[in-house]
């Protein structure tokens, strides 16, 4: 069985017209992927709030009893060290365990640094450094 012979291509269109039909198409082909990117994160970002308004509230509940039990702790002092001296302790002591969190979060930022630090270029005036220049 013999294959048809392939039919010669269209020589017909000129280049300039294909190019720009070329260029159209791209064109078309990036608009419609920007358009199913923005559908994408559309998507999964309403699917995302109400999980987001869900930890929102814990948060403010959870604040709530932080709240509470501060001053649970202040009345508990009170007694002992007088109502404004126990504000005074337990204000502190919350400013240092804040303190605290925020050094040692501040420092594994450090760490884990996404760009990494500036390295210093050697020094060009000492003669050996400017032969290996040249």
């Amino acid at each position: 069985m013999e294959s048809a012979p392939d039919p010669a291509p269209d020589t017909s269109t000129p280049i300039p017209v294909l190019f720009k039909r070329l260029l159209d198409d791209g064109e078309l082909l990036a608009r419609t992927e920007l358009r199913l990117a923005q559908a994408q994160v559309t998507h999964q970002v309403r699917a995302a709030v109400p999980g987001l308004v869900a930890i929102l509230v814990g948060g403010i509940f959870l604040l709530a009893s932080l709240f509470t039990l501060l001053a649970a702790l202040i009345a508990w002092l009170a007694p002992v060290l007088g109502a404004g001296n126990a504000a005074l302790v337990v204000t502190l002591g919350t400013a240092a365990l804040g303190g605290i969190a925020i050094a040692l979060g501040s420092r594994h930022l450090d760490k884990r640094a996404v760009v990494p630090p500036v390295r210093q270029l050697p020094a060009l005036d000492t003669p050996a450094r400017q032969e290996e220049v040249k």
